[in-house]
């Protein structure tokens, strides 16, 4: 997301992120948002990822495994943003 005042940019976010993700990679991580009012968005960003005794010596899930099939834990942060009158988009 970009802020412009007088036609100028002033700041920006990325404030989502969902992609194909290769089932051999260990992790996944995504972003979502919600527009709270015309200027707070609450962002979530999302990190999934298997045990650490599934992953084999080159980073990658074991080769009889694969991330659709194996148990995985998920971490997520809730992080406010508000867009200031300046366009300044403002951690909260």
């Amino acid at each position: 997301m970009d802020t412009f005042l007088n036609e100028k940019e002033v700041d920006h976010i990325e404030i989502s992120i969902v992609c194909d993700h290769n089932l051999s990679i260990p992790e996944y991580e995504w972003k979502e948002y919600e527009l709270i009012t015309s200027k707070t968005i609450k962002l979530k960003e999302y990190r999934e990822y298997v045990h650490d005794s599934l992953i084999n010596s080159n980073g990658y899930i074991k080769d009889e495994c694969d991330f659709l099939q194996v148990e995985t834990k998920i971490d997520s942060i809730i992080t406010l943003f508000e867009i200031q009158t300046n366009g300044k988009i403002n951690k909260q």
